[in-house]
């Protein structure tokens, strides 16, 4: 049909007169309008308007500025509206119906009730008493989370008397920062939440900005902000729940809140393939390892695209590695996924097919760490329950999937390997592994004749809040390179990270003693708890270091400026944010949050992934 027309809206309007100014109500109902047939024009003349009538249209939303400024009832029931934020514009709005709109969310009626400041009923029911709490007590609240946020973490950055262009350098973070991590209210708000918070704080800058205007008026100094000011903020990263997954139940058991998940690792994008395997470009996918399965996900979709079984396993590790293969006389790189676990045998999956072509008896107890070496492609560290690390060689398989493991090296251990990293830059020369009684280094020089080897270095760490300890080590639980000389390593139950220098603690090494002690560089605080095993991982894209918690957070530490002198102080440095958990939903019940046993981030930190010990994998996307 005909757009709308001056003629059209005086047929439909009440009372019947020859000019616009004078319609009080119109019925456009059913008339297969689309939102582009509103022209704000016209409807401008409708001066005295107070009840349209646009249900059972075709609208996806009402137009900004129709210039109803007397409208009191809206009925645009029955459309394909995604968004109502636009009905701001009606002021005096006292009823609105706005039923059978299936696109709009619990969160978009939340927002039109806080908009507008008249509204008493919506879709025949009264809001009153809603819209006051939205208004008042909600917003109090709110106000109150965005200051405390602000002081807690942003206001130190900033000097005492900071300039206009000081303030804007912090509080872009600040209320990017402030949308990602304050919640308040259940989970099926959190958008209207985010969208308060966003408004709140940007108010809170401006008033900040308003502030730093008045004291200034009166110097000299009125030039525009230099931009390029060299003042350090923190890189607060926005990252938003993105998928919940259950995927590692046990007999595809709903119920299951119990299979504990151990780790996750993102698969490696393939380079330098003289024949592309599939266009692995810059893969999505991650693989994660519980129970008796291992899964691999693509967190974009939140897709389980793979799932390897074994019955009667209980996988603890994994570790990933691209392998070179001969394909019709031409090399190709094709992605192999390590795991292990209480069997004591390695499995080799070849992830594109889903196949496991190869297993490995590599302990006779349970397998708790495994990794491969980052320069060569086919060697394998596994670490065991019986107190041993072993060096394979797995070999390359062929086109039809035969292959030859062999062992090359083994390393005794004094207790339970828990994670593993050969040290950068030189990878053929030292492992370093965190244990349940303390950290340790093995030479692994295969220029050298033994195959077994003993410990070469035991690292020493001071030992905060741990009140019996009767010497200077515990459980080391985790630990990871940051860079090529920055470790990360976590001592059970003294509520902080230890950040050490590699070179520097091997130039103090005698080696006529295996004890060494570490040169700290920096304690950051972590939590303050006796559950270990938690791991620790470093995203070198953000130059970013992250760890979970008991309670279901994730510790985010930028080290950007991690001073290169030994610090003895004990003082701990602040996270540079917390990642809060998000509320799940699980059989009814909300979980309100649970152990983090492993996180990890894809190369490019486009997406963060949580495995927990009830069976619940998190994965948040950056904004």
């Amino acid at each position: 049909m005909a757009k709308i027309t001056k003629e059209l809206l005086l047929e439909k309007g009440i009372p019947k007169h020859s000019k616009l100014e004078q319609i009080k109500k119109i019925n456009l109902s059913k008339l297969h309008l689309k939102t582009s047939d509103l022209d704000p024009k016209l409807f401008s003349q409708l001066r005295k308007l107070e009840e349209l009538d646009l249900s059972g249209n075709l609208l996806t939303e009402i137009p900004d500025n129709l210039g109803l400024v007397n409208l009191k009832l809206l009925n645009c029931a029955d459309n394909d509206m995604d968004q109502i934020t636009s009905l701001n514009q009606f002021k005096n709005l006292e009823d609105l119906i706005c039923e059978d709109n299936i696109y709009l969310t619990i969160c978009d009626i939340h927002k039109i009730i806080y908009l507008l400041p008249n509204l008493r009923t919506l879709n025949g029911k009264d809001v009153t008493s809603r819209a006051n709490h939205l208004r008042f007590v909600n917003s109090q609240k709110l106000m109150s989370l965005v200051t405390d946020f602000w002081e807690k973490r942003f206001k130190a950055q900033l000097t005492e008397t900071p300039t206009a262009a000081e303030i804007k350098a912090v509080a872009k973070y600040f209320v990017k920062s402030a949308i990602a991590e304050i919640k308040y209210g259940p989970n099926s708000l959190s958008e209207y939440t985010k969208w308060r918070v966003e408004a709140i704080a940007t108010e809170f800058v401006t008033s900040l900005l308003q502030q730093e205007n008045q004291v200034s008026s009166e110097s000299e100094g009125g030039e525009d902000e230099d931009e390029g000011e060299a003042h350090h903020t923190y890189k607060s990263l926005v990252l938003e729940p993105l998928h919940f997954l259950q995927c590692h139940s046990r007999d595809n058991d709903p119920e299951d809140l119990s299979t504990q998940l151990w780790a996750c690792a993102f698969e490696p994008e393939i380079k330098n393939s003289l024949i592309p395997d599939g266009g692995l470009q810059s893969s999505p996918i991650v693989a994660t390892c519980g129970g008796d399965s291992v899964c691999f996900i693509d967190c974009e979709t939140g897709m389980v695209r793979h799932k390897y079984k074994s019955v009667g396993e209980e996988f603890f590790s994994l570790a990933w590695t691209t392998l070179t293969v001969i394909v019709k006389d031409q090399k190709r790189k094709i992605n192999v996924l390590a795991t292990g676990g209480q069997m004591g045998v390695v499995k080799l999956i070849h992830v594109k097919v889903n196949y496991c072509y190869g297993k490995i008896k590599a302990h006779k107890r349970s397998i708790s760490t495994l990794c491969f070496c980052p320069n060569r492609e086919t060697f394998l560290f596994t670490g065991s329950y019986d107190k041993t690390i072993v060096l394979w060689d797995i070999g390359v398989p062929d086109c039809d999937y035969n292959f030859r493991a062999t062992q090359l090296l083994v390393l005794k251990v004094c207790s339970t390997p828990l994670k593993m990293c050969p040290v950068p830059p030189c990878f053929d020369q030292y492992l370093v592994a965190a244990c349940e009684r303390g950290c340790f280094a093995w030479d692994i020089s295969l220029t050298k004749y033994e195959s077994k080897r003993n410990i070469k270095m035991e690292f020493l760490f001071p030992i905060s809040n741990k009140k019996d300890s009767k010497s200077d080590c515990s459980i080391v639980d985790s630990l990871t390179f940051c860079n090529d000389d920055l470790v990360a390593s976590k001592t059970s139950m003294q509520g902080s990270i230890y950040l050490w220098s590699w070179s520097q603690t091997l130039k103090r090494w005698n080696k006529r003693s295996t004890k060494v002690k570490a040169v700290i560089l920096r304690q950051v605080e972590w939590s303050n708890t006796d559950e270990v095993y938690i791991a620790l991982t470093a995203c070198p894209a953000e130059n970013y270091l992250v760890c979970g918690d008991e309670k279901g957070d994730v510790w985010m530490y930028e080290l950007d400026e991690v001073a290169n002198e030994e610090t003895t102080s004990g003082k701990k440095t602040s996270p540079t944010q917390i990642l809060k958990w998000p509320a799940i939903e699980a059989q009814g019940e909300i979980i309100e949050g649970t152990l983090i046993n492993n996180v990890t981030t894809d190369p490019e930190f486009k997406y963060l992934v949580a495995v927990t010990d009830k069976n619940i994998i998190v994965i948040w996307k950056r904004t």
